[in-house]
């Protein structure tokens, strides 16, 4: 039982219950049979709910708080629960050629861009739970160059820390895919305010990229506040895909021009990435990467491409 929010999670694989729940139906068909006495001074067998005498029971299993805390195990001294759940590779040194080759082609224009957002990508990896205080942005007019394939192969490193959104996450109510993530991939997600529609996105984007804390509010269970380590890295077509005031720190953009390598090059990296080696050599690579002078809450370089944004 977590006292605050009030919820029960399951050691085993982390599911999080309301109590109500948790004894109308997830664990109803637990139960155990308490005697009681006949006024005849025989007893009689009563099934009781196993899960309500547990909830009611002064030994419970009982933490303070959920948290969030990458790299960190599972109880933490502060008697709180880790939603985190590890990473989706082991670091081992290998191959990442393909990693290479693609940062080569989608930088070429600017060597300097590349070596920022390298250390960019690398930062929270050799520092896990580290939130940058930029957003990553690469656009191009021309489809298939492999912008969201970095996003993708960055993902088989965090795991199931790792998720993609679009615009209709930011509008929903509940943000459970906000839920034990350390990076996101969000492509194309600021198209309405091209149309002009509002400010929402632009705002919420703003906030999502620097606060500190995020609030959980999930379906049938009580909403909980955690430390928000998502980083975002944003994909696009459109050289006005994000809204970008004159003073922004918060925005990296790149534009990425040129056709698209040669088809035999993609399918030869997907079967890179997608083999136990190739996301576990990328994650040792950038593990090892020097870091040079890179600051985690430094504004983002100011490049050729944000100025035409």
């Amino acid at each position: 039982y977590v006292r605050d929010p009030g919820l029960i999670v399951v050691a085993a694989d982390g599911r999080r219950l309301a109590p109500q729940a948790f004894v109308a139906h997830a664990y109803a068909n637990r139960v155990y049979e308490e005697a009681q006495p006949r006024a005849d001074g025989s007893t009689k067998l009563v099934k009781k709910s196993l899960a309500k005498a547990w909830l009611e029971w002064p030994q419970r299993a009982e933490l303070a708080r959920l948290t969030y805390a990458p790299g960190a195990e599972r109880y933490t001294e502060r008697d709180e629960y880790n939603l985190w759940r590890g990473w989706g590779a082991a670091p081992t040194r290998g191959d990442v050629g393909p990693w290479r080759a693609l940062l080569d082609f989608l930088f070429a224009a600017d060597p300097p861009a590349r070596a920022w957002f390298e250390r960019w990508c690398a930062y929270p990896l050799q520092f896990p739970g580290a939130k940058l205080y930029t957003a990553a942005v690469l656009w191009g007019v021309v489809h298939g160059t492999g912008k969201s394939l970095v996003g993708y192969s960055l993902g088989k490193i965090y795991g199931p820390n790792f998720t993609e959104i679009g615009e209709e996450q930011l509008h929903a109510s509940f943000n459970e895919w906000a839920e034990s993530r350390q990076f996101v991939l969000g492509d194309d997600i600021t198209s309405g305010e091209r149309r002009g529609q509002n400010s929402f996105i632009i705002e919420k984007l703003k906030n999502l990229i620097t606060q500190q804390q995020v609030r959980i509010n999930a379906k049938f269970i009580p909403s909980f506040v955690v430390p928000d380590c998502i980083n975002y890295y944003f994909t696009g077509n459109q050289p006005d895909l994000v809204f970008l005031e004159d003073t922004d720190r918060r925005y990296f953009v790149h534009e990425v021009v040129g056709a698209p390598l040669p088809n035999e090059f993609y399918r030869a990296y997907d079967r890179w990435l997608n083999a136990p080696a190739g996301p576990a050599a990328l994650f040792d690579h950038l593990l090892r990467l020097p870091l040079g002078d890179f600051d985690p809450k430094a504004a983002a370089p100011w490049t050729q491409a944000k100025r035409l944004m």
